[in-house]
């Protein structure tokens, strides 16, 4: 069972400083560093669902070789993801990435080039989402392998994801969801083919 928590950004504001100021003060300077009060409460929501979620501090995570956080305190591996009004975090008993885009994203035409000749045929240009899907699913594999943005995405081809086939990468099998919540596209990877998962909007 995969679980995903989407926090609302203002609800960041139930949480007194004294609480990042304790449990995550790095990431608490990092926000203050945000010139813009969204950009400040997407930082510290990360903070407010590993918390509430994981009961896990700033202490308690470390990050892999290319930037997948995890922590010794709990057997679960988890996947973090901010966009617009809400902050996401996927638990898994698996390897488990996740991605939030807002579907009005403004998208420019040059970003098509990470799509590969087979993805193009579902991003029309007169219509973002479509390209915000596909970004949605790449962006959630990539963590899933524990890439983050240092895969390839114009590499990759998730065009079977359309055809309802899973995605090979690195020589692993991903099992790819998106929903459409909000106004946003929500993708969820795993790489467990009979892997349901449950959304909690907190």
């Amino acid at each position: 069972m995969t679980k995903v928590y989407m926090l609302p950004i203002q609800r960041v504001k139930d949480h007194g400083d004294d609480f990042f100021a304790r449990s995550f003060p790095e990431r608490t300077k990092r926000a203050e560093a945000f010139a813009h009060e969204d950009d400040r409460l997407r930082c510290l929501g990360v903070a407010v669902l590993l918390n509430r979620v994981l009961d896990l501090s700033e202490n308690d995570i470390r990050t892999g070789e290319y930037g997948k956080p995890f922590s010794d305190k709990t057997d679960k591996q988890f996947s973090i993801s901010h966009s617009g009004d809400y902050v996401a975090l996927a638990v898994s008993d698996d390897a488990v990435g996740v991605d939030i885009q807002k579907m009005d994203k403004k998208v420019n035409d040059s970003v098509y080039r990470i799509l590969t000749e087979n993805e193009k045929r579902y991003a029309a240009k007169d219509k973002p989402s479509d390209f915000i899907k596909l970004w949605t699913i790449k962006e959630s594999l990539s963590k899933a392998a524990g890439l983050g943005l240092r895969m390839h995405f114009s590499d990759v081809d998730v065009s079977g994801f359309f055809e309802g086939r899973s995605i090979v990468f690195d020589g692993d099998e991903y099992y790819i969801d998106v929903v459409e919540i909000d106004n946003y596209y929500l993708g969820i990877c795993t790489k467990n083919r009979h892997s349901s998962f449950f959304i909690d909007k907190m």
